[in-house]
């Protein structure tokens, strides 16, 4: 399957960048004709994700780049938020928050939403990259 769109936008780490993010994910979901249910999860999850790679992964330097890929597919958009931090254990981290669950601290909050609203969420380079995947269609279903 081919990519019908790809945009990318790089934005220095500063929480202030956050509102231009969300704008653009926004204008990026209205030319897809997203209903707006998807649309808003989108949004929020991008937020989350660039607030995270601002925060933990670049720790506001503001000298270090988050990129935000916004790719359409026929059947999904994928967001990929890369930032050029130190990465962290994806795995550790999941493990923390299905324990915690619901009673996940301030830091975890994010990623958990994340895990909620997203079809498929995929952690890359050492906890450097995250990829959100929204089905525009019915997500396909696993193998048995």
């Amino acid at each position: 399957m081919s990519s019908r769109r790809e945009q990318i936008l790089r934005i220095p780490s500063r929480l202030e960048c956050l509102r231009e993010v969300r704008e653009w994910v926004e204008r990026e979901t209205r030319t897809l004709g997203l209903a707006s249910d998807p649309s808003r999860d989108l949004a929020l999850c991008v937020h989350e994700a660039v607030s995270n790679a601002i925060v933990h992964g670049n720790r506001l330097d503001a000298r270090k780049e988050v990129v935000i890929e916004f790719q359409t597919w026929e059947d999904r958009v994928e967001v990929r938020v890369r930032d050029e931090g130190g990465g962290y254990d994806s795995t550790a981290m999941l493990d923390k928050l299905h324990l915690q669950g619901d009673n996940a601290d301030g830091s975890g909050r994010g990623l958990l939403i994340i895990l909620r609203l997203m079809d498929e969420v995929h952690f890359l380079a050492g906890g450097r990259e995250i990829v959100l995947v929204k089905y525009l269609t019915s997500p396909p279903k696993p193998p048995r």
